[in-house]
């Protein structure tokens, strides 16, 4: 299997942008319908619902396959100490931006991760009185 990355740094046009080119001989094309920034969007809002508040999706990124998808890094998100680690991946279907839903075992292990670095960087409380 073959991907191919692309990057968007401009204004997302309404109706989309039509992606063309040739690897290895062969050529791919299609238009993307779903901004990197409605991608990041509705992947966020699946994270804070499904996974935990405190993860977020990070900068899309367009992996072009027989199903292109915006693909996320995922971080943990900690006040006073900002994005503290990455945790996984999130991909979101780049013609209806629909998430590509992650498995329970993916879940957990994010969670797992999240949880461990969220234990080692916050601070303890003392005992009061």
């Amino acid at each position: 299997m073959i991907q191919v990355l692309y990057e968007w740094n401009g204004i997302w046009p309404e109706g989309g942008v039509q992606i063309q080119g040739q690897f290895m001989g062969k050529p791919f094309a299609g238009k993307v319908l779903v901004s990197p920034q409605e991608a990041r969007r509705n992947a966020n809002g699946y994270l804070s619902m499904d996974v935990a508040m405190a993860i977020v999706a990070d900068d899309p990124i367009l992996v072009w396959g027989e199903r292109p998808v915006w693909r996320m890094t995922t971080s943990l998100l900690l006040a006073d100490w900002g994005r503290v680690a990455q945790l996984g991946t999130i991909d979101v279907d780049a013609m209806t931006g629909d998430i590509i839903p992650l498995t329970a075992e993916q879940i957990a292990a994010i969670q797992e991760r999240a949880n461990e670095l969220a234990t080692r960087l916050t601070l303890e409380t003392a005992p009061s009185g």
